[in-house]
């Protein structure tokens, strides 16, 4: 799957965010490369892209989120400022879970 990054800035291509029938893997996949670099900023513009392409209203009342918060997140003026027990109440309503791993670094070796 080709990722391209919605209103964040990165080669931007509006086909994920117009795209509703994604599957789980492949939204995971896209966030998951998004969220590599760390960028809170980044990745909650990446949320908005899936929650526009599910449709915000569809995809509140799955989220039991207000309607309002989402349009936020979805806005292409987010400035990454969201609760934490809201993302992951999206996350969760996406049908994800969080993880985490080790953060590899060139050269380094393992204990």
């Amino acid at each position: 799957m080709d990722i391209e990054f919605g209103h964040c800035g990165i080669n931007r291509n509006h086909y994920l965010a117009e795209e509703e029938y994604l599957s789980t893997d492949e939204i995971a996949e896209y966030l998951s490369i998004v969220a590599e670099d760390g960028d809170a900023v980044l990745i909650l513009a990446a949320m908005g892209d899936v929650i526009r392409g599910k449709g915000l209203p569809k995809f509140a009342r799955r989220a039991k989120l207000r309607y309002t918060m989402l349009r936020h997140v979805a806005s292409t003026k987010n400035k990454g400022k969201i609760s934490f027990e809201n993302v992951i109440k999206i996350i969760q309503a996406l049908g994800l879970s969080l993880a985490f791993k080790t953060k590899q670094t060139i050269g380094s070796s393992k204990d």
